[in-house]
């Protein structure tokens, strides 16, 4: 997925937003990936019962879990969605690496215009 957008901010705004209104919440997803800010262990399995707000979703997509006896967020590509349709497990599987990538394209002002533009 290619998002339009000008700055780190309307990019990161563009994979919240396709998020969610791509996924069909809740499915069950398994952890594939440890993280330091995430309770979760490998091949655990939890229930994605939404997105995070998207003050959490500037730097990082985060989806909010059921897990024990709380929801909390976790980072999406942390996981990977088991048991849900197959446009949830594309947004999954895109939000990923999707997101990083687009978060890591720098953008410089055009000279004349205001815009800005793709830096190679």
């Amino acid at each position: 997925m290619v998002v339009d957008a000008y700055d780190r901010e309307e990019r990161a705004m563009g994979w919240f937003y396709y998020l969610a209104e791509q996924c069909d919440f809740p499915f069950r997803a398994r952890c594939i990936a440890e993280r330091s800010i995430s309770p979760l262990l490998v091949d655990e399995e939890v229930k994605v019962i939404g997105e995070a707000p998207a003050r959490e979703c500037e730097k990082e997509l985060f989806v909010k879990i059921q897990w024990k006896e709380r929801q909390l967020a976790v980072p999406l590509s942390q996981l990977v969605a088991i048991d849900a349709d197959s446009a949830t497990e594309q947004v999954v599987e895109d939000g990923s690496t999707g997101f990083s990538e687009a978060m890591s394209i720098k953008t410089i002002p055009a000279r004349k215009t205001g815009t800005t533009r793709k830096e190679n």
